[in-house]
């Protein structure tokens, strides 16, 4: 979470763009389309900045996770879990 703190205040218009994004979120709960909404939150951000990680690392694991400040072994398995292969597909979010 802190990395997601640091990235947000390093990148122009990160910050806003995740403040519209909490705000929406919670607009959904108040109207009754809630569920869990901090797990998903986390999920999404998750998704996106590891797979763009591993798109501007070119698929190299070990600095991608270096980059994030994660363990190699987190860096895997975050691929695996939101189905980001980059050695078989060499796509994260659609790149490379």
């Amino acid at each position: 979470r802190r990395v997601l703190a640091r990235t947000a205040q390093s990148l122009p218009g990160a910050e806003e763009a995740l403040t519209g994004y909490v705000t929406e979120l919670l607009a959904n709960a108040q109207n009754g389309k809630a569920g869990c909404i901090y797990t998903r939150a986390i999920e999404n951000v998750e998704r996106e900045l590891f797979g763009q990680a591993i798109n501007l690392a070119h698929g190299n694991q070990a600095k991608a996770a270096r980059w994030l400040g994660v363990s190699r072994l987190t860096m895997r398995e975050k691929l695996n879990r939101f189905g980001l292969h980059p050695s078989q597909d060499k796509t994260a979010s659609g790149q490379w």
